[in-house]
């Protein structure tokens, strides 16, 4: 309805009155206010405090939002830490595998599988550069009477003791493995 009386209460009065109830001082009853007009105030109050909670919201939801992205973003680089760990560890295991293949248990030196790696590449660059190339095949004589005569632990430690040697005498650019049994092979470039 439209109020005959002029309107005598601004937007923060009206505001007040409906948090507050009505005061004495508030000498015109409130039914003369026009609907319209109070109508209008609350909901232009509703309005900024609907914005202001919605601002608030806002901010409560970025800060989370925030938080939760830093706590991600913690999570992916201790996923990626622990993946990278977890890949050298694969890493080390794999080449200790490939070096086991190519190693002889017994004397430490390289084994068949390696020498023929290391001739193909070596007589390539041979061919290359025109640097010759020696190969040398070493075998212990009478080795099985060793065995024989004095057990195959015995003979174990003799293997160990010529590799050894044999080791000693050579420079860093030779090539030397045990084939098999109690022969060996030098590659000398």
């Amino acid at each position: 309805f439209v109020s005959t009386v002029p309107f005598r209460y601004g937007t923060a009065q009206v505001t007040r009155i409906l948090n507050e109830g009505p005061q004495p001082e508030d000498a015109a009853p409130l039914a003369l206010v026009g609907c319209a007009t109070v109508v209008g105030a609350l909901g232009a109050d509703l309005g900024y405090r609907s914005a202001d909670r919605s601002r608030g919201q806002v901010e409560r939801l970025a800060e989370e939002l925030r938080t939760t992205n830093v706590e991600l973003e913690d999570r992916v680089q201790q996923r990626t830490d622990e993946l990278s760990a977890a890949l050298e560890r694969e890493r080390r295991l794999s080449d200790s595998l490939a070096e086991l293949t190519v190693r002889d248990p017994l004397t430490g030196l390289h084994n068949r599988r390696h020498l023929d790696d290391e001739l193909i590449r070596m007589a390539a660059y041979s061919r290359r550069s025109g640097v010759p190339l020696s190969v040398a095949v070493i075998d212990l004589d009478d080795f099985k009477s060793v065995n024989a005569h004095f057990t195959h632990l015995v003979g174990d430690d003799v293997l160990r003791t010529a590799a050894q040697l044999l080791a000693s005498g050579t420079r860093t650019a030779d090539v030397l493995v045990r084939t098999g049994g109690e022969e060996f092979a030098l590659l000398i470039p």
